[in-house]
């Protein structure tokens, strides 16, 4: 499988626009990796997760061609993973009215279909999308794909965050864009696998957030999936989801991480497993 990682930052971006804290100040100077837009990634041309706002502007900047798009997952409704907006785009009397709208199978918990299903109501019978509502510890079949979802702890309402365990032939990988520490239940399913790949929350930094990961509690995780078995030492541990308030630019993180052999996802990381 291809990763293409098109945002690593947190809601807020990295630099944050109006922010003048330290970080994002050497941020703005130090560019490059450590500019940063919000989270979402790519997984062979045709996979999506999450579609937040800066969708449009990944397309701009990188070799990616969304008409080949067939899948797109949403890990829960905040507004840096799921911009209802950019749905406008598929709709054929708005965003694709010189070419045919491609097919999109969209995968996502309750709270999420409610709200793609009340926005375009008045388009129901025309549109160009299939929402599947993903149940958690359930396995969704889509081609030659098995999409599980397992629950993230990171909204606080009635709403269930997910994680995305994404399997294909022999490659499994764990997406676990916005959390914190899961449970047993999760440890004890999740013990079935074997991962290629960890993608993972690191928003908080050297602070703490009973929603959101920090660096400790990353190098913890990895440490309880090499312990377990779920993990093996030529798994790619990749970090992202990275907020400006609490984490430093990306050299500085790197030689966090390095002695782990964690890696810091920047915007652009291609990683093929």
């Amino acid at each position: 499988m291809k990763i293409l990682f098109l945002g690593t930052a947190s809601a807020e971006g990295y630099p944050s626009p109006f922010c003048s804290c330290s970080n994002c100040k050497e941020a703005r100077s130090e560019g490059g990796k450590s500019l940063r837009l919000r989270s979402s990634l790519m997984i062979d041309n045709d996979l999506m997760v999450d579609f937040g706002p800066d969708l449009l502007e990944f397309t701009h900047k990188y070799d990616i061609h969304l008409p080949l798009l067939k899948t797109l997952l949403i890990t829960h409704s905040h507004y840096d993973h799921l911009y209802l907006e950019n749905l406008n785009y598929l709709i054929p009397e708005t965003g694709t009215i010189l070419s045919e709208s491609p097919k999109i199978t969209i995968i996502c918990n309750e709270t999420v279909k409610h709200m793609i299903d009340s926005k375009f109501k008045i388009f129901a019978n025309s549109l160009p999308w299939q929402i599947i509502t993903a149940h958690v510890f359930k396995t969704i079949f889509i081609d030659n794909i098995k999409i599980t979802a397992i629950p993230a702890v990171h909204t606080f309402d009635e709403e269930r965050a997910l994680l995305y365990i994404i399997a294909k032939e022999n490659t499994s990988i764990l997406i676990a864009f916005d959390t914190g520490m899961w449970g047993e239940k999760v440890w004890r399913f999740i013990s079935d696998y074997n991962f290629n790949s960890v993608i993972i929350d690191e928003t908080m930094g050297f602070n703490n957030y009973r929603g959101h990961l920090n660096i400790k509690e990353v190098i913890q995780i990895k440490k309880a999936m090499t312990d377990k078995k779920i993990i093996e030492d030529n798994c790619l541990f990749i970090v992202t989801h990275i907020s400006h308030n609490q984490n430093p630019v990306h050299s500085r993180l790197e030689k966090i991480f390095l002695p782990e052999s964690i890696i810091v996802a920047y915007d652009g990381l291609e990683i093929n497993i």
